[in-house]
């Protein structure tokens, strides 16, 4: 059951952390301007780096951040969970 909330994390990140910008110019990639996508994932996750290597093809423009490597990163993504309502614990 861990692993696989740790595998939906990333997914329910993406829906969760998304903050509106204002768009810069109208491009065909306007939707890169408006929202700045927050990744938290692991360095020990295929399923992240597919995810963002799928990212990176559109391009979609996104932080990356690796939880497993930097605890206050971690707490921020639990912090942020429980403020939208998806806390796992």
């Amino acid at each position: 059951m861990k692993k696989l909330i740790v595998l939906l994390i990333p997914i329910i990140l993406i829906f969760a952390m998304c903050k509106k910008e204002e768009p810069e110019e109208e491009d065909k990639y306007q939707i890169n301007k408006e929202y700045t996508m927050y990744i938290y994932g692991s360095t020990e996750c295929p399923l992240c780096y597919d995810f963002m290597e799928d990212l990176d093809k559109i391009p979609l423009v996104y932080t990356d951040y690796y939880i497993n490597q930097d605890q206050a990163k971690m707490d921020e993504m639990w912090d942020k969970l429980k403020d939208a309502g998806l806390d796992t614990g």
